[in-house]
């Protein structure tokens, strides 16, 4: 293993550790089911509709979650900037196909892990599977929430809650993403922004 891979690796048990202390032995079993893999700005790392079988984390950069529409069109769903952690495998498959694609925006570095060998580390550690509970947690109350605001709140107050969310992301993306993200057209975003 490269010496920056370690260094991705240690950083992530750190994350983890964050919420719940892991065991030498514990941290060696993370280890040994981490993937280190570099993506290039605008390449799809998961396509709607195809098998991808791994856990993901966003260690650098920024990428979006997006669905293809019935009439060609893509739909912006949800932002990571590293370092961050996706939907769960299983919230994000049916039938063993993605539901979903997932497309960086800069260049970045993800964490993958198959999804049989996680469900098994959180079978063999309490503290992993904790770990994963509340991330399930936090992406039902993130959908929730995004449902709700779309829902609810004007395109102002969507933006609002959007720059609140996602510090500075709109200086680093094109704006037809978080065009699409909020609801609106680009034209509307470029007037919201216009007012600020």
């Amino acid at each position: 293993m490269l010496e920056t891979e370690k260094k991705y690796i240690e950083n992530f048990i750190n994350i983890i550790e964050q919420s719940f202390s892991l065991s030498k032995d514990e941290k060696i079993a993370v280890s040994s089911v981490c993937e280190i893999r570099s993506y290039e700005k605008n390449e799809v790392v998961v396509k709607q509709s195809r098998r991808f079988d791994n856990e993901i984390f966003v260690l650098e950069g920024i990428m979006r979650g997006y669905y293809d529409t019935f009439n060609g069109k893509e739909v912006n769903v949800e932002f990571f900037q590293g370092p961050s952690v996706t939907a769960p495998w299983f919230t994000r498959t049916f039938n063993g196909h993605s539901s979903i694609n997932y497309q960086v925006l800069t260049q970045a570095v993800l964490l993958e892990i198959n999804a049989e060998r996680f469900d098994a580390l959180m079978k063999s550690s309490l503290a992993i599977y904790r770990w994963a509970t509340g991330i399930t947690q936090r992406e039902l109350m993130r959908k929730t929430h995004r449902e709700i605001l779309l829902l609810t709140k004007s395109a102002e107050e969507r933006f609002e809650v959007f720059r609140q969310m996602f510090k500075a992301l709109e200086n680093h993306i094109p704006l037809n993403h978080i065009a699409s993200y909020l609801g609106i057209t680009q034209v509307s975003l470029s007037r919201l922004r216009s007012k600020r």
